[in-house]
């Protein structure tokens, strides 16, 4: 015959496994919540400059040749929107090369919850 306080123990113990194995998936979760608005933050932060240089861009072709040919109509045309255009082109480079350069070093998704989970995967394996 099975001891009454040997089965309560056990229930207590089995609860205690449950709570555990709750509060585990609980803490994950808000990991993966934490990890999934940095990605988030990070990409706007990409997009933002990525527009910024675009339109940077497209306003140096426009404002750069309009203003050039008006004010250099009767001389050096050509000299003064060369050097127009290269100083706009290159704030556009820069811009959307330092979005590309934080696209590049982004870290990959979630890899705090990847190896997080890894370590749970080992200390629940049975050992043999």
């Amino acid at each position: 015959m099975e001891d009454p306080a040997q089965g309560a123990g056990l229930a207590r113990a089995l609860r205690d496994v449950v709570a555990s194995l709750i509060a585990m998936v609980s803490t994950r979760v808000e990991l993966v919540a934490v990890e999934m608005r940095e990605a988030t933050h990070h990409g706007l932060r990409i997009a933002v400059l990525a527009i910024a240089g675009a339109l940077c861009a497209m306003l140096a072709l426009a404002f750069a040749g309009a203003f050039v040919v008006v004010l250099f109509w009767d001389t050096h045309r050509v000299a003064a929107m060369a050097a127009v255009l290269a100083v706009y082109a290159a704030a556009a480079a820069l811009t959307l090369g330092r979005a590309v350069s934080l696209a590049r070093g982004m870290p990959r998704a979630f890899d705090e919850t990847r190896r997080t989970l890894a370590a749970d995967r080992e200390l629940l394996k049975p050992s043999t």
